[in-house]
């Protein structure tokens, strides 16, 4: 494809052309980091060890001798991402063998500072220096939770809140990342199915995290 013809295309065909024509990553020997709040940590689940879709990642046999590390904190937000990556995320990367990064926040930093643009830019400028120090990053959005914030919006009002920073990952993730999972999306997601939210409706049971498993899985499998 020449050069006068990418210029020509939108954004979607920018995917579509880097999807076709770049490298899988080989899972067969790499690192897995998954870096975010407690839904990366596997809050509410019955034993985050083996629960969290980080710890399912790490038990599937399709990535082979790959080490998945999870760096869920419960209460974290994005700020408190950026002030640890470089001691924390950056020194598990390997020159040696592929390295991937997943990043989940966004839904911490509205519920603590109330900014949708702050908390985008935020998590943009973490993303932006994760791949500038050679990580392959995938981005995941914010599916609904139930609840009132500590900046004081109610459930309604951060959902509303949520529901615009997902349309903006969605728009500008390709920018920022390289692949994104859209858990908001799912309709298993939708409505507090108490077959896969936890009772609080933020958290997930077992059955939710072997649902985000499997779509940062098929993600995963797309870079």
């Amino acid at each position: 494809m020449c050069l006068s013809v990418l210029l020509s295309c939108n954004k979607d065909d920018m995917k579509a052309f880097n999807a076709q024509n770049r490298k899988r990553v080989d899972y067969s020997s790499a690192v897995i980091v998954c870096d975010g709040n407690s839904l990366t940590y596997g809050f509410q689940s019955s034993n985050p060890a083996t629960k969290s879709y980080p710890a399912l990642l790490d038990a599937d046999a399709y990535f082979g001798t790959t080490t998945v590390y999870n760096k869920g904190v419960s209460a974290q937000e994005t700020q408190d991402m950026i002030d640890d990556a470089v001691t924390d995320i950056d020194a598990l990367y390997s020159g040696s063998v592929p390295s991937v990064l997943v990043a989940w926040e966004v839904g911490n930093d509205i519920y603590y500072n109330g900014s949708v643009s702050d908390a985008i830019d935020r998590f943009w400028s973490y993303c932006d220096s994760r791949r500038a120090a050679g990580w392959k990053v995938i981005v995941v959005n914010c599916p609904p939770r139930d609840q009132s914030t500590d900046f004081g919006d109610n459930s309604a009002q951060y959902n509303v809140k949520l529901t615009a920073a997902n349309l903006r990952i969605k728009d500008e993730w390709y920018a920022h990342a390289d692949g994104y999972v859209d858990i908001a999306g799912d309709s298993r997601f939708q409505g507090y199915n108490l077959t896969y939210y936890d009772a609080d409706k933020v958290h997930y049971t077992d059955a939710g995290y072997e649902v985000v498993k499997d779509l940062i899985k098929s993600a995963l499998l797309q870079i």
